[in-house]
């Protein structure tokens, strides 16, 4: 092939051909990476998870229109796509579900320290967990609350008030004789710096009748503190003879 041929421009039809594999790209695809990439948005907030749904279906449709049409190009984007809304909607509901199993776990031991306080008589140490974390009186240091309930009078009120609950009240009774076991979760909730879980558990004991069984729900936050860094743990609630939502018959 001599210079001058090797040196002539592309004829119309050429460039043609090439204006028409350029625009073959399947748009779908494109967006469908875009999505993919969005889809890191999911480990903000489970509300965000709808972004790599979507990215999903996106991609599955773009490669479904890819298969059906061979003059189509975009198969790459549109596996990218697919790849990473799966990675990010696994690796955000996954965060989601460890976050809130270890959440409960503390909670569920604050729990149990709460119930041991009124079982062995001490409801004055189990109202400080009732408190905010800022301003709860360690509960080693009998001499320090005891101080802080004769001075100060609407810690005292707030006593007086716990120490009338009948669920308190039955359980102090009972004493040792109560055998308390998880019953499992009624949900949770949010608010703008706190989580309180809501948990349900059966409390056992014997009587002249035979053995009887009721059920007790806590309520518990996890709020940040504000002198120190972190959150703290307090019991805001306490609900005695409570039905569990698992025992509600569905609508």
């Amino acid at each position: 092939m001599s210079s001058h041929e090797r040196l002539r421009p592309l004829s119309a039809d050429a460039a043609d051909r090439d204006l028409v594999e350029y625009r073959s790209v399947c748009g779908l695809s494109v967006v469908a990476a875009i999505a993919g990439g969005l889809s890191a948005l999911a480990l903000l907030d489970p509300a965000l998870w709808s972004v790599p749904v979507v990215g999903i279906g996106l991609s599955l449709a773009a490669l479904r229109r890819l298969a059906r049409n061979e003059e189509l190009i975009g198969r790459r984007g549109a596996i990218a796509g697919l790849v990473l809304s799966l990675l990010f909607l696994s690796s955000a509901s996954a965060w989601w579900f460890l976050e809130r199993w270890q959440l409960r776990s503390q909670g569920l031991r604050v729990a149990e320290a709460y119930f041991e306080l009124l079982r062995s008589g001490q409801p004055v140490l189990a109202h400080q967990l009732t408190t905010h974390a800022d301003v709860r009186v360690p509960l080693d240091d009998e001499e320090a609350i005891w101080e802080l309930y004769r001075e100060d009078q609407f810690a005292l009120v707030e006593l007086d008030r716990y120490l009338e609950s009948p669920v308190v009240r039955t359980l102090v009774a009972l004493g040792p004789e109560a055998h308390i076991r998880h019953y499992g979760s009624d949900g949770s909730a949010s608010g703008s710096s706190t989580r309180t879980f809501f948990e349900v558990f059966t409390v056992t004991f014997d009587s002249q009748e035979g053995r009887k069984t009721f059920f007790v729900r806590l309520s518990l936050e996890r709020a940040p503190r504000h002198r120190t860094e972190g959150y703290g743990w307090r019991v805001t609630d306490i609900d005695g003879g409570v039905r569990p939502r698992a025992f509600e018959e569905p609508m």
